[in-house]
Parts: C-alpha cells; sequence; structure tokens
C-alpha cells in the first residue's frame, strides 16, 4: 500500500552497495529507469558504479551526443585508471575528476569559465546559455574573453584555445546536471525495490505494461531468470491487475490476457467475492453476467489458461464454447424444469505446442 512504499522510501539508503553491485554493475537492469539500454548496460557493467555521483554521470552519457563522439571510451579508461585524469588535463581535474574526465554538464561549462578565465556566477551563466541554444555572436565574443583570461591567469594560449574548442564542441549534447540527478534518484528508487522486493516490483511493472503484451512476456522472461513464481491467470484468483501473494508469488492479472476488459474482470471478481469460489465451468457462465464476460473474453480467458482449473482440456472448451453459452442463454428455462445437466461435450486433446500457441496468442 501506499503508507508502505513511503515508508520504504523513507529509510532507503543511497549507498547501498548491494543494489550498485547487484543490479547496476551486474547489467541486472530490466525495469530500472533510464538504464536498461544495451550500450549502458555494457558500460556499466565495465565501470561499477558505486554512488548516485556515478549514475548521474552515466545518465548524462547516456545519450546520443555523448555516445556518438568517443566520450564513452575515454569514460571508462579513465574510470579504470583515474590518474589519467590529471595527467591529461591537470589544470580541469578539479572540474572533471568526478565525471571521469569528461565534460558532461553545463555547469561544468561553468565552473571552468570560473577557475581558469576569471569569470563571475553570472557571467558564467550567461556563456553557459549561449553555448547551449548555439548564440554563435554571443561565443565568439565571449571566446577572446575565455581566451585572454585564461591567459592572464597562467594558461597557455594553446592550450586555452583547445579548452574552448572543448567546450564549444560539448555545447551540442551538455546536459543539465540537476536534471541528470534527478534521473539518477530516480534509477536508483527503482533499483532499489528490484533488489529488496522482486515480486512486488515486477508485478507492478507488469501493471503498467498491462495493456502490451510484448512487455508483459518480458516481464515474464525477468521472473523467470530470477527465480520468480508466476501463479498462472485464474478466475478463481485472479484480479484485474498482477499482484504479490504472501509467497513471494505474482499471481497473473486477468486485465494482461488480451482482449478482455476491466468490465468483464470486474463481473468476475464481485461475483467470486460475494458467492464464493466458481466449482465448474457450468457454474461460472451461471453466475456472471454474459453480456459483461462476452464470447470474445471468455475464448482469451480459456486459451490464457484461465478456466484450467475446472479439469477440462483448453482446446476442449473452446471447441465446446458454442454448447455453454447456449446452455447459459437457456438456464432460466432449465431451471424451471429441474432438469439441469451439463451440455454434451466432444472429447478433445489438445497438444503441449498448440498450447504454447494459445498462450502467445492470449498473452503474448
Amino acid at each position: 500500500n501506499s503508507s508502505a512504499a513511503s515508508d520504504v522510501y523513507k529509510r532507503q539508503p543511497f549507498d547501498d552497495q548491494e543494489v550498485y553491485e547487484n543490479i547496476y554493475s551486474s547489467g541486472n537492469c530490466f525495469g530500472v529507469f533510464q538504464f536498461e539500454a544495451p550500450h549502458i548496460v555494457r558500460v556499466m557493467r565495465e565501470t561499477h558504479p558505486s554512488s548516485l555521483e556515478d549514475l548521474t554521470a552515466l545518465n548524462a552519457l547516456n545519450r546520443p551526443g555523448p555516445m556518438q563522439s568517443g566520450m564513452v571510451s575515454i569514460y571508462i579508461a579513465n574510470r579504470k585508471e583515474p590518474q589519467r585524469v590529471g595527467t591529461q588535463s591537470p589544470e580541469l581535474e578539479p572540474v572533471l575528476a568526478p565525471t571521469n574526465g569528461v565534460l558532461l554538464y553545463q555547469e561544468q561549462v561553468m565552473q571552468i569559465a570560473q577557475r581558469l578565465a576569471g569569470y563571475t556566477l553570472g557571467e558564467a551563466d550567461v556563456l553557459r546559455k549561449a553555448m547551449g541554444k548555439k548564440i554563435l555572436e554571443l561565443m565568439r565574443r565571449d571566446k577572446e574573453r575565455f581566451i585572454s583570461g585564461a591567459v592572464e591567469r597562467g594558461v597557455a594560449e594553446e592550450r586555452a584555445i583547445e579548452i574552448w574548442d572543448m567546450m564549444a564542441k560539448f555545447a551540442g549534447y551538455g546536459f543539465n546536471k540537476a536534471h541528470s540527478a534527478c534521473y539518477a534518484y530516480l534509477s536508483y528508487q527503482t533499483a532499489y525495490l528490484k533488489h529488496y522486493y522482486p515480486h512486488h516490483f515486477l508485478a507492478a511493472l507488469m501493471n503498467t505494461y498491462i495493456h502490451d503484451s510484448a512487455k508483459i512476456a518480458a516481464a515474464l522472461k525477468e521472473c523467470q531468470k530470477l527465480g520468480i513464481e508466476v501463479v498462472p491467470p485464474s478466475v478463481n484468483l485472479s484480479d484485474f491487475d498482477f499482484a504479490s501473494d504472501a509467497q513471494k508469488r505474482i499471481v497473473f492479472g486477468l486485465g494482461g490476457i488480451k482482449h478482455v476488459g476491466r468490465a468483464a474482470v470486474d463481473e468476475i471478481v464481485r461475483v467470486r467475492r460475494t458467492g464464493g469460489k466458481f466449482e465448474s465451468v457450468e457454474e461460472f457462465l451461471d453466475r456472471v453476467d454474459g453480456q459483461k464476460v462476452n464470447k470474445t473474453a471468455l475464448e482469451f480467458m480459456i486459451r490464457a489458461g484461465a478456466l484450467d482449473e475446472f479439469g477440462i482440456d483448453r482446446g476442449e472448451l473452446l471447441r465446446n464454447l458454442e454448447n455453454y453459452l447456449s446452455r447459459r442463454a437457456h438456464h432460466n428455462q432449465i431451471a424451471m424444469f429441474d432438469v439441469e445437466s451439463p451440455a454434451a461435450r466432444v472429447a478433445v486433446s489438445t497438444p503441449p505446442a498448440e498450447i504454447a500457441r494459445m498462450e502467445k496468442d492470449s498473452i503474448g
């Protein structure tokens, strides 16, 4: 519930090395905000992030500009050998050390302008805006100001020009550190929940994907990878949403079945809660409203296995569905004469390959 989730967030430390090692460094990032893409997973496996500062830098790095500029390889190499930052750019080390020698944030442009060229904070912010918006006239004017200011403070002119050119190139992909830090904060929260509460986390994740069968299928594979049991959909156990139970399993939500809408599931749950579990297919059909739980919903629930507990083969249920529905339509008349009997069924034995195809068609 929301209060329990709030308590988790309040207790949550942001330096838990188990989270960094078992989620980020291991590349176990399915469902982890901002860090699911294969290219950033590879970078994390090589660099082993261990703090929010690292995640903030990686998030800023995880964009087309930095990825295409060769900065990733520099970041990885400097992460493995931190002393390289000081030898490559000694005058920039205090600014670039937190990002392993790579210029990633707009705020770093401001710090360089202040430290090397004597800009005030306000002037540095104007430079940041000019570079971020590529205002060429302001950049031309500031180039002279920056170089002369750096030279006055002991930086060789050639080196000052190199630094300016690096900053100007950076303008194409500069990122706001506060923005990146917020993303890193949210990412760590999802990673923390995945590490310590994986069944709750993946159930919630599947609920966000509930109308996207491909993503639900991917999440089910993740459950299998993590050893989390997923209870198949069931008209007697499932609600609309996916839910974790006391045994740390995930109960498949009926809403995750194609063509099964909220109205149909609400009707099934309402009848089950007021009148108890369903004991047979016939009883199920007699008790639920046929307008809400229509033929299409029934077909896809059968394909997904939501009626398996009644002990009838799925192919057999589908083959005889019209008979069942006809029986339901005439249930009141039958009851009048007290001759209620199961509809005649054609026996069917569905091979496993066909069962698998049914599940793929109905769930993904």
